[in-house]
């Protein structure tokens, strides 16, 4: 198996899952956010909300 066509599994299950992967974006989003300083908080929130708004593209 090619690098492309793990790229390819990972987009399939991400499409196929995204509830699932939304959830595991909140909770290291959490656990980011509990293990930074306070003043990350909001690059961290706002880093999870780009990532789950990728989530659409794939």
């Amino acid at each position: 198996m090619g690098l492309n066509d793990a790229f390819d599994k990972g987009k399939d299950f991400a499409s196929e899952h995204s509830d699932q992967v939304e959830k595991g974006i909140d909770g290291a989003s959490d656990k980011a956010q509990d293990a930074a300083p306070d003043q990350f908080d909001d690059a961290i929130g706002k880093g999870a909300d780009q990532a789950k708004d990728g989530l659409g593209n794939l």
